[in-house]
C-alpha cells in the first residue's frame, strides 16, 4: 500500500480490527480509495466475553447520551463496526476527514463487483504475524450475531420504529422552541403579574401587590417628586409597602433618599433630617409625633403621611397613596412617557442616592453616602452570598430587618433582582413571624442574633418543614444559637459588616469537611466572620500598635488580634458634610472598622470585639464577645452582655448582665457558681458579678447598647 490505486480491495479475513483500521485511515486521510470486504471474519484480540462486555458499555453509553436512538441498531453489523472503528481513527467532523470516509466502503461477504477483483491483505494487521500464539481472539461476525446482525428483518423493523421516535422527538422540541418564543414574548406580562409583596396592613387587612401595581406607586410617586420638584427625602416609618415603593421611587426620580430610625430620640431625628438637607418627608402615621421638634425647627417642609392601610384612593387613604396618584396623573399630563421619563437607569454610577445614618449611641450620627454603582455590586453579592435564587421558584423574604438600616442591606434591589416576594412587617411579632415561616413558606429573613433568640425560645417555635436560610449579622452570634437555629430548620448565613459597607460584606462560608467535627467545634466555626464577599476584595486584619496610615497584616495564626479593614467595590464614599471624619475612616487607603479580630490559617477572621469593648483585667485581654457567648450556653439564660467595670487591684473586671429564658428563675450567684465549676470559662474571665435584667438595652437592628450598661454598671439611671 505504498503506492496509489485507483481503488484497493481488502479482505478482512485473518486481520485484527484495530491495527487494519489505523492503516486503513491513514491511507484514506492520503487520498486512497479503499475497499473492505468480509468484516465478518475481522479479529478482535481478547476472548469474546471481554469483546461483548464492552461493545455493550458502547451500546449503553450511545442510548444514555441521546435517548431517543433505541441504541445504535446501524453499528451491529460487522462492515459498520469497523467503519465506525476507522471513523474514530480520523477528524471526522473536519473538511479533511469527512472526505476521507467518502473514500471507504466496507461489506459483510464478498458482494460483486468486487469477488471478480483481486483482494489484498496488509501483513501488518495479520492475526497470525502480530498476535502471539496462543493468545485469544474472536470474530467480529460473532459479536455482531450476539447483537442482532443475524436479525436484520427485525433490526430494520426497530430502526423503523427508532425514525418514527426520533421525529415525533424532534416535532416535540420544534414545538418546545416555539412555545418558549412565545412565552419571552409574554414573560414581561407573567412577571408583572407575580406577587411582588405581601403585609399585614395597620388596619390588619391582607395586602397583595403583583410586581405591576407596585411599579406603578413607585412610578407614581417618582413623578410626584419631579412634579413638586424634591431632591432630598427623608423617610420615617417601619416595614410597609410605602416604604419599599419609596425607595424605588425615589431613585427613579434622581433624588437622595434618607431614612431615618424610627428608635431614636426625636432630638436625634430632627438632627438627621436636618443634617440631610431633606426637602420633604415620608412618615409613616404612627411615627408623625415624632416629627415635633423637625417641625418646629423646620416647619416650612412638607409631611407626606402614610395610613399603611389596603385603600389605595379615596377617603380611608391617606396623603401618601394620594401624592402617588397625583404623580400618575402628572405622567398622563406630560405625555405618558412612563419609565423613560424617569431615571430608570442612573445617568452617572458614583453618583449618591442614599444617605445611611449610623446608629449614633456615642456620637452623633454620621450620614453615610451611598453611591448607585456600589448598591448594585452589594446588592448582586447579597443575591449570591444569601441564595436568593438557590432553590426552585421564588423567594419569600421576611422583612424583620429593618428597612432603614443602611437601606435594608440593599435587600430591597437584591429581593427583586431575583423575582422574589417582599413580606413586610410592621413590627417583630414572634407568634406572626411563625406564622408566615409555616404558612407561607417563607424562604429567608435576615435577623440580629438577638432577635433569633427570642425567635428560638418563642413558644410557637418547632422544626420547619422546609429550609429556611437566615442571614445573622449585627453582632457576633454564639455557637450555642446557631444550634439552636439549624434544629429547627433554620439555617443560618453568617455575614458581618457594617452600615460603612452596604451592610454585609463578608461570609462564613461553610466548609463540608466541618461535618466531620464535633458538633461544638461545627457551630464555633459557623459563628466566625468568614472571608470578603464575591463583589468585595478580601477582609484584611492589620497590626493596630502602628502610626495612623501603617498597614501591617497579623499573622494568620488564629491568635494575634488587629483591626479590620476593608478596601473595594462595596466600601461607602464616605460621610456626607464631614470630610475630617471620612478621612479617619479611610486612613492608608482602607475602610477601619473599630473592630478587633484574629486571623485564621484558612483566611477567615473571626471578631473578638469592638476596641472599646475589650476588658483588660491584670494586664489579660477578656473579649466580652467570647464571654457572652459561653454565659449563654447554660440552660436557663436567654442572653447575655458582658462590659468593663474599674476595680482597684486589677484595673478592670467583667461584669455581666443577662436575661432568663421564659418560665426559668436564677440569680446571678448561682450562675457564677456554675461558671467557675461547671462551664468553660476561665479563671480570669469569671464575672464578680453577674446581674439579672428583664431586657438588655439594644439598638434598633438589635445590637447591644453597651454604652448604657458601662453607665448602668457605674450606677447611673436606669430609665431609658
Amino acid at each position: 500500500m505504498s503506492t496509489f490505486e485507483p481503488v484497493i480491495v481488502i479482505d478482512g479475513k485473518g486481520h485484527l480490527l484495530g491495527r487494519l483500521a489505523s492503516i486503513v485511515a491513514k491511507q484514506l486521510l492520503n487520498g486512497q480509495k479503499i475497499v473492505v470486504v468480509r468484516c465478518e471474519a475481522l479479529n478482535i484480540s481478547g476472548e469474546f466475553f471481554r469483546a461483548k462486555l464492552k461493545y455493550q458499555a458502547f451500546l449503553r453509553k450511545q442510548t444514555r447520551f441521546n435517548p431517543t436512538r433505541g441504541g445504535p441498531f446501524h453499528f451491529r453489523a460487522p462492515s459498520k463496526m469497523f467503519w465506525r472503528t476507522v471513523r474514530g481513527m480520523i477528524p471526522h467532523k473536519t473538511s479533511r476527514g469527512a472526505a476521507a470516509l467518502q473514500r471507504l466502503k466496507t461489506f459483510e461477504g464478498i458482494p460483486p463487483p468486487y469477488d471478480r477483483k483481486k483482494r489484498m491483505v496488509v501483513p501488518q494487521a495479520l492475526r497470525v504475524l502480530r498476535l502471539r500464539p496462543g493468545r485469544k481472539y474472536c470474530t467480529v461476525g460473532r459479536l455482531g450475531h450476539e447483537f442482532g446482525w443475524k436479525y436484520q428483518d427485525v433490526v430494520a423493523r426497530l430502526e423503523e420504529r427508532r425514525k418514527i421516535k426520533g421525529a415525533a422527538y424532534y416535532e416535540r422540541k420544534k414545538a418546545a422552541r416555539k412555545q418558549l418564543a412565545d412565552a419571552k414574548k409574554n414573560v414581561s406580562l407573567t412577571e408583572l403579574q407575580a406577587l411582588a409583596i405581601y403585609h399585614v396592613t395597620a388596619n390588619g387587612k391582607i395586602l397583595r401587590r403583583s410586581y405591576q401595581e407596585a411599579a406603578d406607586r413607585a412610578r407614581g410617586l417618582a413623578y410626584f417628586i419631579k412634579k413638586k420638584g424634591f431632591k432630598r427625602v427623608g423617610i420615617l416609618a417601619t416595614n410597609t409597602p410605602a416604604f419599599l415603593e419609596a425607595m424605588f421611587g425615589i431613585a427613579a426620580a434622581g433624588a437622595v433618599q434618607t431614612a431615618v430610625n424610627y428608635r431614636l430620640k426625636t432630638e436625634d431625628i430632627s438632627y438627621i433630617l436636618q443634617h440631610s438637607d431633606s426637602d420633604v418627608i415620608i412618615v409613616d402615621a404612627e411615627f408623625e409625633p415624632l416629627l415635633a421638634s423637625y417641625r418646629a425647627a423646620r416647619p416650612s417642609i412638607p409631611i407626606i403621611v402614610d395610613t399603611d392601610t389596603d385603600a389605595i384612593e379615596g377617603e380611608p387613604c391617606g396623603p401618601f397613596d394620594e401624592a402617588v396618584l397625583e404623580g400618575l396623573n402628572y405622567d398622563k399630563e406630560t405625555g405618558a412617557k412612563g419609565w423613560a421619563g424617569l431615571e430608570a437607569q442612573a445617568s452617572n454610577e458614583e453618583d449618591v442616592f442614599a444617605l445611611a445614618y449610623t446608629s449614633g449611641t456615642t456620637a452623633r450620627p454620621k450620614g453615610v453616602e451611598y453611591t448607585h454603582r456600589n448598591a448594585y455590586l452589594a446588592a448582586i453579592g447579597n443575591v449570591v452570598e444569601s441564595g436568593l435564587s438557590y432553590h426552585t421558584g421564588r423567594c419569600k423574604y421576611l422583612w424583620t430587618l429593618p428597612m432603614f438600616h443602611a437601606t435594608g442591606w440593599t435587600f430591597p434591589w437584591a429581593v427583586t433582582a431575583a423575582r422574589g416576594t417582599h413580606y413586610c412587617l410592621r413590627k417583630i411579632d414572634y407568634p406572626e413571624i411563625w406564622r408566615l415561616l409555616k404558612d407561607e413558606g417563607i424562604t429567608h429573613f435576615n435577623a440580629a442574633p438577638t432577635v433569633n433568640t427570642l425567635l428560638c425560645n418563642a413558644k410557637e417555635a418547632e422544626k420547619l418543614p422546609q429550609a429556611v436560610r437566615v442571614t445573622v449579622a449585627a453582632s457576633p452570634p454564639s455557637a450555642h444559637l446557631f444550634e439552636q437555629m439549624t434544629d429547627l430548620n433554620l439555617h443560618p448565613v453568617h455575614v458581618y459588616g457594617m452600615t460603612e459597607t452596604y451592610g454585609p460584606i463578608t461570609k462564613g462560608y461553610h466548609m463540608p469537611i466541618w461535618e466531620e467535627l464535633p458538633l461544638k467545634e461545627k457551630y464555633a466555626r459557623m459563628a466566625r466572620q468568614g472571608h470578603g464577599f464575591i463583589t468585595s476584595l478580601p477582609v484584611r486584619v492589620i497590626k493596630t500598635d502602628l502610626p495612623e496610615g501603617t498597614l501591617v497584616n497579623v499573622a494568620k495564626d488564629g491568635q494575634e488580634i488587629g483591626e479590620i479593614v476593608f478596601r473595594g467595590n462595596i466600601c461607602a464614599k464616605g460621610y456626607y458634610k464631614d470630610p475630617e471624619a471620612t478621612r479617619k475612616l479611610f486612613a492608608g487607603g482602607v475602610l477601619h472598622s473599630g473592630d478587633l479580630a484574629v486571623w485564621h490559617p484558612d483566611g477567615a477572621i473571626q471578631i473578638l470585639d469592638r476596641a472599646k469593648d475589650i476588658i483588660i483585667s491584670g494586664g489579660e485581654n477578656i473579649s466580652s464577645v467570647a464571654l457572652e457567648s459561653m454565659l449563654v450556653t447554660h440552660p436557663d439564660v436567654l442572653e447575655a452582655a458582658c462590659v468593663a467595670v474599674a476595680d482597684s487591684h486589677w484595673g478592670e473586671r467583667p461584669k455581666a448582665f443577662i436575661t432568663v429564658k421564659q418560665g426559668k428563675k436564677i440569680t446571678g450567684e448561682e450562675i457564677i457558681d456554675w461558671a467557675k465549676n461547671k462551664s468553660d470559662i476561665s479563671k480570669f474571665m469569671v464575672p464578680r458579678e453577674i446581674e439579672v435584667l428583664d431586657e438588655l438595652p439594644k439598638t434598633s437592628t438589635g445590637k447591644l447598647r453597651k454604652n448604657v450598661l458601662r453607665e448602668w454598671a457605674k450606677g447611673a439611671d436606669r430609665e431609658r
